[in-house]
C-alpha cells in the first residue's frame, strides 16, 4: 500500500461512487474493492480504488482544489482522532457546511443534528441546520413513506444516466441529487441553496433530469417523480 496516498471515509467514497455505503461494505465481503482498516477498525478506501472502479464506466479522477484537499484533510483528522470531542466535531460540521443551514440557507442560530437519530456523531450522519429547520429527521421521514408508490431506480443509475463529466461533475451532481431528494419539491433557487452548488450546474442537472423522466416541472419548481434507493 502507498501510505502517501488520500484516504477516503465510506461516505465520502459512496458519494463519489454514487452508490449507498451498504453497497461498499458488501462489495468489501465479496472481494470487490480493497479497503483498509486503520485505529479503531475504521475503513478507509484508498483512492487508487476507487479511480479503479470509476474507469470500470468509463470515469477518470480530476484533482481537488487546494481548500477541498485541506478541508478533507481537517474532517478526517477530526473525525479519526477527535470523535469523542463534540464541540470540535459540530465545529468541523460547520466548517464544512459553510457555516450555513443546509436546508434553507440560513446563517442565523445554527447547530448541528442527526440525520437519523441513533445513527451516531458520524460526518455522514451529521448536518448543519438552523434553529427552524431542526425537524430535518421528520421531515425525511415523512418524504420517504409518501415515496413508497414511486418507481424505484438506483441512486447509482440516477447518476450514470446523468453523464456527469469527469469526477468533479459526478460529485457536483451527487450533492445536488443528494438535495434534491431531501427537499422532493422545490424551485431552482431552492435547490441551489440547499446544495451549495452553482445556478449553472443546479440548472444543468435540473434539465437532464427532466429529459430523463426523473423530474417534472411544477407551478414553482420542479418535483421528484422517482424513488431513488441505493
Amino acid at each position: 500500500m502507498n501510505f502517501s496516498e488520500k484516504m477516503y471515509r465510506i461516505g465520502e467514497a459512496s458519494s463519489l461512487l454514487g452508490v449507498h455505503p451498504n453497497t461498499i461494505r458488501r462489495w468489501e465481503k465479496e472481494g470487490k474493492i480493497k479497503i483498509v482498516r486503520i485505529g479503531g477498525g475504521h475503513r478507509r478506501i484508498p483512492e487508487s480504488e476507487i479511480s479503479r472502479i470509476l474507469s470500470q464506466e468509463g470515469k477518470t479522477a480530476e484533482p481537488k482544489s487546494d481548500f477541498e484537499t485541506g478541508l478533507r484533510a481537517f474532517l478526517n483528522f477530526v473525525f479519526t482522532h477527535c470523535s469523542g470531542d463534540r464541540e470540535l466535531v459540530k465545529r468541523a460540521i460547520m466548517v464544512r457546511d459553510g457555516y450555513r443551514c443546509r436546508l434553507c440557507g440560513g446563517v442565523e442560530n445554527l447547530g448541528v443534528q442527526e440525520k437519523t437519530p441513533g445513527l451516531g456523531q458520524t460526518e455522514e450522519n451529521l448536518i448543519t441546520l438552523c434553529e427552524k429547520c431542526r425537524g430535518f429527521g421528520a421531515i425525511q421521514e415523512k418524504k420517504e413513506i409518501s415515496e413508497d408508490k414511486k418507481e424505484e431506480i438506483t441512486r447509482q443509475k440516477v447518476l450514470t444516466d446523468l453523464s456527469p463529466a469527469g469526477l468533479a461533475q459526478r460529485v457536483a451532481f451527487g450533492e445536488i441529487l443528494s438535495a434534491a431528494l431531501a427537499l422532493g419539491r422545490f424551485s431552482l433557487k431552492e435547490l441551489v441553496i440547499q446544495s451549495k452548488s452553482p445556478e449553472p450546474v443546479v440548472r444543468a442537472f435540473c434539465d437532464r433530469m427532466e429529459s430523463l423522466g426523473y423530474l417534472r416541472r411544477t407551478g414553482s419548481g420542479y418535483e421528484v417523480v422517482v424513488n431513488v434507493v441505493g
